[in-house]
């Protein structure tokens, strides 16, 4: 049997965060992340952080996961509902230690708000979708989370929306000052759940301003075949590779 921890573990996550100035969201990355593991161990997991008498009320979801691809299982922990003193959902980490699993970082939100990012210490960064500001008029965001070789502690901890970013860009670009466009227009691409044309295209225009035609033709034709692609999207897109086209004639 799997010994459990005699305490309920909370980590306030330390941010390691560059600065905005100069953090680059990770490339997202597909992994498979099942794991089988005895149902003894998630049972008794379950029943643990559900105890009452740690202050709990409801039941704890635990799953079986394995983030790095060596075979052996993490556990994602989703407490009771109603765990008092948070205001909101998050997930714990646990990781196998010699005959028990230990916590080795919280993480906000549930795994549904999560993406995968370019690893980091041999596991993947978290993208987690969440926002910031009131609750009342909230700010949505992308926080990122990475293994730093003992726990899972938040890499960037951001304050700027999509059209923040945005905005961003397009005050650069306007500037001429093409590199930090980029790096403006690629955090607005790369902070979306799903991929996006318009944010292709103008990463692909700032791309197509230092030369590197081929990077854009190659970002505008993977995002050609979108299903929420506008006619407006398209055209924009088939402008600028003939563009590129042209030039490379």
């Amino acid at each position: 049997m799997i010994k459990l921890l005699s305490y309920f573990f909370t980590v306030f996550s330390a941010s390691t965060a560059l600065g905005l100035e100069t953090y680059i969201y990770p490339p997202t990355i597909d992994i498979n992340i099942n794991c089988s593991i005895d149902s003894k161990i998630i049972d008794d997991i379950e029943t643990y952080y559900s105890d009452a008498d740690l202050r709990h009320s409801g039941s704890a979801s635990a799953q079986a996961v394995d983030l790095n691809g060596d075979g052996a299982c993490e556990i994602l922990l989703t407490p009771p509902p109603a765990h008092v003193d948070r205001g909101h959902e998050f997930t714990i980490v646990l990781m196998a230690n010699k005959n028990s699993y230990q916590p080795a970082g919280e993480i906000s939100w549930g795994t549904n708000s999560w993406r995968y990012g370019k690893f980091k210490n041999g596991y993947p960064r978290i993208l987690v979708a969440t926002y910031t500001g009131h609750r009342t008029n909230p700010i949505y965001v992308t926080d990122v989370y990475s293994f730093d070789g003992k726990t899972y502690v938040k890499e960037f901890d951001s304050q700027y929306s999509h059209g923040q970013f945005m905005d961003l860009g397009l005050k650069a670009y306007q500037n001429k000052n093409y590199k930090l466009a980029e790096r403006w227009y690629l955090n607005a691409y790369r902070m979306h759940r799903e991929e996006n044309l318009s944010d292709a295209n103008n990463l692909a225009l700032v791309y197509i301003r230092q030369n590197r035609c081929t990077e854009a033709v190659d970002l505008l034709t993977k995002h050609l075949d979108l299903p929420n692609n506008t006619k407006r999207q398209v055209k924009s897109a088939e402008f600028n590779i003939g563009l590129c086209q042209k030039t490379h004639k």
